[in-house]
């Protein structure tokens, strides 16, 4: 090479090293240079002297928006709770403010669910889901519902209710209302026993209307029967647990509900099917349970009070006079079976004007169930209480003289 050359190898030498310069800082990454940063020859952008710093307020402003929404998601917690606790306290409270009373009978083995439709049905308490809750939060130390028969009010809480039927049956005492007791017996012994007055009791019963919009298996009574007891026959007999000094609409209340449930949707099914009324069918299960002393005997009676109205004979029955006389005489004079009267089956066809007596469920069964027989007479001994039947008048004839006559 010649001396004359190497200036000019030496130029050509920085002139390539500016341009290999020049194409690195081109893959440089681009935020490493400063935007408005240009080499003036070759309008590239420059790299920056110092490099770019990230702002430094990024983890803060991260760190007060979660502690924004933690505090807001406590916020609406706490809401909820409160809203929760509040709805729960407003579904303790009472229904309403009437002091209408409502009777209510818990059965033996009821479960706390059982209870809870029956007081939600009756219109007691406000939620069926707090109740059950309450009352599984509060069954301590042992402590269940007990069965009884409970008088409640729409005023009364829940908490209320529910200690009554906790302590169950502790201030109330057993009044018994034995079978065929008719209203005016049972009014004395609703007074014996200092539960109620016997004019306030009798005057209570009279209420037919305001009953039957409470209890629809009433509405077979009919309206206005002129010199009917209207509840005679459905104050129900049977063992109630009940305080002295109880208001008769309690009383009345309490028996009427019994009857509801003893007369079960079998039987109204049963009554139906033998197209007649649930009123008819107590009115002859009432003579019925005068007629017989023993259970045996009440189907072959009924079958014959039925087959006598089959063949439109009189029933003839001495204890309806007796329920229009007042009395409760086993033999009748000729003069009294005469006696003019609704309830006497001697002047009249047909059933009574309405039931004579309370009557017991056998009686009621054998109402809807009679015997299948063709028996039009019966006579009972004086002294067994034993009924023997007959299809004639004479065989009739024969038995009245053997066990009524000869005694």
């Amino acid at each position: 090479m010649k001396d004359s050359d190497k200036p000019s190898d030496f130029n050509n030498k920085i002139d390539n090293h500016e341009a290999l310069g020049a194409s690195l800082l081109d893959k440089l990454p681009e935020e490493d240079l400063d935007d408005d940063e240009k080499d003036e020859n070759t309008g590239k952008k420059q790299k920056r002297a110092h490099p770019k710093i990230e702002k430094e307020d990024k983890p803060q402003s991260n760190l007060t928006r979660n502690l924004l929404i933690i505090g807001a998601v406590v916020i609406l917690l706490i809401a909820l709770i409160g809203g929760a606790i509040a709805y729960y306290n407003s579904m303790l409270s009472p229904v309403s403010s009437s002091e209408e009373t409502i009777i209510v009978e818990v059965p033996q083995g009821s479960t706390v669910k059982d209870v809870t439709n029956l007081l939600y049905q009756k219109g007691l308490i406000r939620s069926r889901i707090v109740f059950e809750s309450y009352a599984s939060r509060h069954s301590t130390d042992g402590k269940q519902i007990q069965a009884a028969d409970y008088a409640f009010k729409p005023s009364m809480s829940t908490p209320e209710i529910f200690q009554a039927m906790l302590e169950g049956t502790t201030n109330q005492a057993g009044l018994l209302i034995p079978e065929g007791k008719n209203i005016k017996e049972i009014a004395e012994i609703l007074e014996e026993r200092e539960i109620c007055s016997k004019d306030a009791f009798l005057a209570e019963v009279k209420k037919a209307s305001y009953y039957k919009s409470k209890y629809p298996i009433l509405d077979s009574i009919p309206d206005n029967a002129e010199g009917r007891e209207p509840l005679e026959g459905y104050l129900y007999p049977d063992s109630y647990q009940i305080s002295k000094n109880t208001s008769p609409e309690v009383v009345v209340s309490m028996m009427l509900e019994r009857f509801s449930s003893k007369y079960n949707d079998d039987m109204l099914k049963r009554t139906k099917e033998m197209n007649k009324t649930v009123d008819e069918i107590v009115t002859m299960a009432s003579i019925v349970e005068l007629e017989s002393k023993f259970d045996e005997d009440k189907a072959n009676i009924a079958s014959v009070f039925y087959n006598r109205m089959a063949q439109n004979m009189n029933l003839q029955s001495d204890i309806t006079v007796n329920y229009a006389l007042g009395n409760k005489k086993a033999v009748l004079s000729a003069e009294e079976m005469q006696t003019p009267s609704p309830y006497s089956t001697y002047t009249n066809k047909g059933l009574p004007i309405g039931p004579i007596c309370s009557p017991g469920q056998k009686s009621l069964e054998a109402a809807l169930h009679p015997a299948d027989t063709k028996y039009l007479y019966f006579v009972a001994d004086l002294n067994t209480g034993k009924v023997y039947f007959n299809e004639t008048y004479e065989g009739h004839e024969q038995a009245v003289a053997q066990y009524m006559n000869g005694q």
